[in-house]
């Protein structure tokens, strides 16, 4: 039986007083009109943070597989009621002595398993619930394999499980057990299987197989319901490894019930401490495998972890974090490439922080490294997350808009002056100021990067002769 582990489981308005655009046609620079007003792309993104963070409790998930589970438990205890009483039967076994036996036997072969990350918990219980089935019939193998199921579950108090989990894996693994038994031994039995099992043959084998099949149907369907209930797929929940372990248990749990039928004490002794020890062997190695592939595993990440500081480093700039020039131009062939073929606008602007060599002569070249990674602070959060920014040169700063007419591309530089103009900066240097002037364009797809960044050039210029802290923008015609 595989086990169920319960883990509860666009820019600021912007009035354009400082702001200048070149006439389409005359390539001459006029004030810009008030524009319109637009969500800032941290509006937008707090939006869609907001959004994402609104998903269930996870109480309400809990109580929904509580009455599962509870569910389970109490038509597992009913049916066995129902039999009971049906055919005037005790709750206890006979022989007492065997069935407690074989209780502490099926609760070793849970615990003698491992947790395997793909598979989830591998243990070889179905060598215990087989034997039971066959030794004492569907309702007293129910009831031997339901406790067992029941008391192993409450181990998971020592490993730090909360009570409520644990109490919800309780009922749900020992209710699918006794269903899974009832179902299974009554299966053996219609089919013509004899209790107890006494002799190997094809009488045997049919019923045996059917029984198999009947336990991991139902154990797949019960799993399959707690997973819908979860709200988790339920499609990856079937292994074929971990169905394969448990068709080789059902054998071994019926060579258990031969040798306890058919030999003496001694044989059947040494026969269980053989098979114990096997256990205890198969688990071992299979937690040395474990190790060993985490150590793999951990190793190869730390390697990936290397090989992206790496990359990042070849297309970073090391002080602001933003891209570097070299990526900026791969990246923008490509864009330029993609809006040829889907005939898309796009603008670029070139950013420029004013009297930035004032700042490194006056304060020292730790003030300027602190502005630059203010300046590229405010770009990265007052950006969408589709725009590029990108550390160009010294303190030149590149942006691209995709799907951007050049009246939005300057409604966000215009912005984003301001929000530098405005910026507090004297906790980087009491008396300092820092403004920043753009110049963009918009550019067609027939044009190449060298020119667009040409003209993007020409527009911060003029920016800077019309006297800095402002946005001048062209289009950038052939």
């Amino acid at each position: 039986m595989r086990w169920v582990h319960w883990e509860m489981c666009p820019l600021s308005p912007a009035v354009f007083t400082n702001s200048c655009k070149a006439n389409p046609g005359t390539g001459r620079f006029s004030t810009f009109a008030d524009p319109a007003i637009v969500d800032t792309p941290a509006q937008v993104k707090r939006k869609v943070q907001k959004k994402a963070n609104s998903n269930p409790a996870t109480g309400d998930n809990w109580l929904k597989m509580f009455i599962y589970s509870s569910l389970l438990f109490l038509l597992a205890a009913g049916l066995l009621l129902a039999i009971a009483l049906r055919n005037d039967v005790s709750l206890t076994p006979p022989d007492m002595g065997s069935a407690i036996f074989f209780y502490l036997f099926s609760l070793y072969t849970i615990t003698a398993g491992y947790t395997n990350k793909s598979f989830g918990y591998v243990s070889m219980d179905r060598v215990g619930q087989i034997s039971n089935l066959l030794l004492f019939g569907p309702f007293y193998g129910a009831i031997i394999n339901g406790l067992a199921s029941f008391t192993f579950a409450w181990f998971r108090l020592f490993k730090g499980v909360p009570l409520r989990n644990t109490l919800n894996a309780v009922l749900v693994n020992s209710g699918m057990m006794s269903i899974m038994s009832l179902a299974g031994g009554y299966t053996y039995i219609c089919l013509g299987g004899r209790v107890p099992a006494e002799a190997l043959s094809m009488q045997l084998l049919v019923p045996l197989f059917a029984t198999l099949l009947v336990m991991q149907v139902i154990n797949e369907m019960l799993i399959a319901g707690m997973s819908i209930v979860r709200g988790t797929d339920f499609r990856g929940n079937f292994s074929v490894y971990a169905t394969g372990i448990e068709l080789l248990s059902g054998i071994i749990g019926l060579l258990v019930a031969l040798m306890y039928t058919q030999q003496d004490l001694a044989l059947f002794g040494l026969f269980m401490l053989v098979l114990v020890l096997g256990m205890l062997v198969q688990r071992q190695y299979a937690l040395i495998r474990q190790n060993l592939e985490g150590l793999v595993e951990e190793r190869t990440r730390e390697l990936e972890v290397k090989s992206e500081e790496l990359r990042k480093q070849a297309i970073r700039d090391h002080l602001t974090g933003l891209f570097n020039r070299r990526y900026a131009n791969d990246y923008l062939q490509k864009e330029i490439a993609r809006s040829k073929r889907q005939q898309r606008p796009f603008s670029i602007a070139m950013l420029d922080i004013d009297h930035f060599k004032q700042i490194n002569d006056q304060y020292l070249h730790d003030t300027g490294d602190r502005v630059l990674q203010r300046i590229a602070q405010l770009l990265e959060s007052n950006t969408r997350e589709s725009d590029l920014v990108a550390r160009y040169g010294g303190e030149e700063f590149l942006l691209y808009f995709p799907d951007t007419e050049l009246s939005g591309a300057c409604m966000h530089c215009e912005a984003l002056r301001k929000i530098v103009a405005q910026e507090d900066w004297t906790n980087i240097r009491p008396g300092i100021r820092t403004t920043v002037s753009i110049g963009v364009t918009q550019g067609t797809s027939a044009q190449e990067l060298a020119d667009l960044l040409r003209c993007a050039d020409t527009s911060l210029y003029e920016a800077k002769h019309e006297g800095r802290n402002r946005v001048c923008c062209q289009e950038c015609t052939d």
